[in-house]
């Protein structure tokens, strides 16, 4: 799953909601950077401007099943 799938957010309002530049923030749209290969801190800015947890956003992202 694409990160902007996952969100009405454009990228601009991800770049003011997280302060990630805009050009990190498409590579890891883009999938030019594997988010599990993003910092820590990017990982919970997104996560953080998409309400979810990073072990949801994660899981959402490699669609993996969330444990309960």
């Amino acid at each position: 799953m694409k990160l902007l799938d996952l969100t009405d957010k454009t990228i601009a309002q991800l770049v003011r909601e997280t302060g990630i530049s805009r050009s990190t923030l498409v590579d890891i749209i883009k999938g030019n950077t594997e988010f599990k290969s993003t910092s820590v801190e990017n990982g919970m800015k997104i996560s953080e401007a998409l309400n979810l947890t990073i072990e949801e956003l994660y899981n959402k992202i490699y669609n993996l099943k969330e444990e309960k």
